[in-house]
């Protein structure tokens, strides 16, 4: 009788064992699991995917014209002018640039407003601005600041280039009156490009002082 119930104690005794083994071998094992995915904080913030910085835009966009704004050089082709403005009074070419120029009555009767063309695109305007309604470099200062550099004019004594070549402008501005007899557009470029191409004929000094 005693050894019965002692058999029946070490059962017991070895059933519990068993039980506290596989006990502890999940414990071992869900302290695992824990440590392979960590539970975040209820409180963290969730942190979406962070997108790549967008390009900031320029302070001054291209320059627009006053005269022609739907004709952007470097964009409105030679078939979108002649849709936006007919067809030219006259078409000639200008041997040295290499470029085709259409001319259209100006708001200036001695001067004609000239476009030129490469590769059926625009590349350069000049415009004459109107003289009842006169725009004002002050206006323009204060709308882009002021110029990279002015420089003297063939045009007439008294008047100066205001030039903006990194917008894709220069403007002939007469300085006693602060008007602006001329608008020019081109594809941006930087002052010594512009030196070289479209103020290659600009006088660095007075011309009308002798």
């Amino acid at each position: 009788m005693k050894k019965g119930w002692q058999h029946d104690r070490e059962s017991k005794i070895t059933d519990m064992l068993r039980i506290l083994f596989w006990l502890l071998a999940f414990g071992i094992f869900s302290v695992s699991l824990f440590a392979c995915n960590p539970k975040q904080p209820e409180d963290a913030a969730y942190k979406a995917p962070t997108e790549p910085p967008q390009p900031q835009e320029e302070e001054f966009p291209q320059a627009r014209s006053i005269r022609y704004p739907g004709i952007i050089p470097g964009t409105t082709s030679t078939d979108e002018v002649t849709k936006i403005l007919g067809e030219p009074i006259e078409m000639t070419i200008d041997e040295d640039l290499g470029m085709t120029v259409l001319l259209y009555r100006s708001d200036n009767e001695f001067v004609p407003d000239a476009f030129y063309i490469k590769d059926k695109v625009v590349h350069f305007i000049s415009a004459g601005m109107n003289e009842e309604e006169p725009l004002y470099i002050s206006s323009i200062i204060e709308s882009y600041g002021q110029p990279d550099q002015k420089t003297y004019s063939l045009y007439s004594a008294g008047t100066m280039m205001y030039l903006y070549p990194e917008l894709g402008l220069s403007l002939l501005v007469d300085e006693q009156q602060g008007a602006v007899l001329f608008e020019h557009l081109f594809v941006p470029m930087k002052l010594e490009a512009y030196f070289n191409l479209w103020g290659k004929d600009l006088p660095l000094e007075n011309p009308y002082m002798k």
